[in-house]
């Protein structure tokens, strides 16, 4: 049986607000998207790499003719370049007229810290079973069960789960959170739920030193911290 193409795609809209242009950021003479698109290339696992964005010209700048390191650019229509439009929209409309399932890997433009390793690794384990998504996430620092609420009236702290409070922490469960790295899933998976989401999805754990969202200025100190005392070592 023939298996399905498998395909990254980088949603790279120009309109951030709180950090204005921040996929293309410069990062050690590379902006940002640019290291997204060589750690894609390097695994090697994928058909295509697109890159769908609103700067069309911003991006084939970034890669020069006869560059080994060309994407795929998609223009992305206006209606789905607003500060409402959703990836889910842009994927399904990337991919409406393709036919045949596919695997899909969307990766968002600030994660220059990714391996082409733990994109690899990753891939492994969805294949495993692709009626599963599968996303990169991390774990919570600290136990959910051991949280407090602020109270407004005096400011005093109330147990958010008082039954749980005075267990041992290796008593109660580990949580994770999607760390807006990675997500994997196939195109009829995507097309049935009508999004990258479903009931049916799996994380995989991403190493702290591989992750830093970038959603506020201060958030550019951690990338270059994180790039320059671990990435480079690990490289």
């Amino acid at each position: 049986m023939k298996s399905p193409q498998c395909f990254a795609v980088i949603p790279a809209r120009g309109g951030s607000k709180r950090i204005p242009q921040k996929n293309f950021y410069v990062l050690h003479e590379k902006p940002l998207i640019r290291w997204v698109v060589e750690t894609l290339q390097e695994t090697q696992l994928f058909d295509t790499i697109f890159v769908t964005t609103d700067e069309v010209s911003r991006v084939k700048s970034i890669f020069s003719t006869g560059d080994s390191a060309v994407p795929q650019i998609v223009p992305r229509p206006p209606e789905l370049a607003t500060d409402e439009s959703s990836v889910d929209e842009v994927l399904l409309q990337m991919f409406e007229l393709h036919e045949e399932d596919c695997f899909i890997c969307c990766v968002y433009p600030t994660n220059a810290l990714l391996k082409s390793s733990t994109i690899l690794k990753s891939h492994k384990t969805f294949i495993e079973d692709p009626t599963y998504g599968v996303m990169g996430v991390s774990r919570y620092r600290y136990k959910l069960e051991k949280a407090l609420r602020v109270r407004r009236i005096d400011k005093s702290l109330v147990p958010v789960f008082p039954a749980k409070i005075r267990k041992k922490t290796q008593q109660l469960e580990d949580y994770v959170v999607s760390n807006g790295t990675f997500y994997w899933t196939s195109l009829f998976r995507m097309r049935d739920s009508g999004s990258l989401f479903s009931d049916r999805q799996k994380g995989y754990l991403v190493a702290d030193f591989e992750v830093c969202d970038l959603d506020e200025p201060k958030d550019l100190y951690e990338l270059e911290t994180k790039f320059f005392s671990k990435y480079r070592e690990i490289q």
